[in-house]
């Protein structure tokens, strides 16, 4: 990487993707598309193959990035903003897990947990029944075109038996004499 800064981001970005998954990575993609910080991420992009090479090292073990020397960082700033008489939610520095970190370029909004997300079970994604009455919308309309087709086609075939029938061929047979 040109600066020392772009490595941290790319590291720091290949820790959050390699604990959360490589559907974080999409996540990220989309939502930093437009940063030219985040160009690492596109495949053609020259430092796209330094990008991968350190996430499969930090899955495996081999490397572990040190966050100490921006941590310190953060904290100073941390401390000169409160000083100043500025309040930056804590919240978003820092992990409340404390296992990962999240440049803050990444995090999309105030509420958004993404590390939760993935960490939930099939259980917890059920989906909700929703009551909804299908009967005025198209599909409904269709269905409901299709049943009378189907009632239509239904008594057509019942005259049809009653034609071939033995049955009324003798009640017609017997109505004659």
């Amino acid at each position: 990487p040109e600066s020392i800064k772009l490595n941290a981001v790319i590291e720091k970005t290949a820790s959050f993707v390699s604990n959360s998954g490589l559907q974080m990575e999409i996540v990220l993609k989309t939502k930093q598309a437009k940063n030219p910080q985040f160009d690492f991420l596109k495949y053609d992009h020259y430092l796209n193959p330094y990008y991968r090479h350190l996430i499969i090292m930090i899955k495996s073990g081999k490397y572990r990035p040190n966050f100490d020397n921006t941590s310190n960082n953060n904290n100073n700033q941390k401390q000169k903003s409160i000083k100043n008489g500025i309040d930056q939610n804590s919240s978003h520095d820092e992990d409340e897990a404390g296992d990962s970190y999240l440049h803050p370029l990444l995090r999309g909004g105030k509420n958004n947990d993404n590390t939760n997300l993935t960490k939930k079970t099939d259980e917890t994604l059920s989906k909700p029944s929703i009551q909804m009455n299908i009967h005025n919308t198209a599909y409904g309309q269709l269905i409901r075109k299709y049943e009378h087709l189907r009632q239509r086609e239904k008594v057509a075939k019942e005259n049809e038996e009653e034609k071939m029938s033995p049955k009324t061929e003798e009640v017609k047979n017997e109505e004659l004499s």
